[in-house]
């Protein structure tokens, strides 16, 4: 394996990762933001059942996926915005880390997707009466 490749590899998958948790750390402050709750506790749970959502049903479009977009404990449904959100912070993330590096940067770059992303659903949402 050559360096320059291991470098993409290693842009490509520490993208995938962090897009994916930033996303899903988006979703919980568009929800938790509005409504004045703690970002720290509780952990995720379902907005109809109010059941906890375990750490395997938390992991960022995968369990999307694998759930239909469904609470495993109602089955109620979360919504496509959940997704949609973490596919694009993975997507935003990846691209960052592919054109700036692991440097200042793709943080600066980073971090101003992760306060847009998350002010534009905010805003979104109250438009919507969500």
């Amino acid at each position: 394996m050559t360096e320059p490749f291991f470098i993409l590899l290693m842009r490509l998958v520490t993208g995938i990762v962090l897009g994916g948790i930033l996303g899903s750390f988006i979703t919980m402050l568009v929800y938790r933001l509005p409504r004045s709750k703690s970002l720290i506790t509780p952990g995720s749970s379902c907005p109809s059942c109010r059941k906890v959502i375990g750490w395997p049903d938390l992991v960022p479009v995968y369990s999307y996926w694998k759930l239909k977009g469904k609470c495993r404990h109602c089955g109620k449904p979360f919504g496509q915005r959940y997704l949609i959100i973490e596919i694009v912070s993975v997507v935003a993330v990846t691209l960052a880390f592919l054109i700036y590096g692991f440097g200042a940067e793709a943080l600066v770059v980073i971090f101003i997707f992760l306060i847009v992303c998350t002010l534009w659903n905010i805003l979104e949402r109250q438009g919507k009466g969500d």
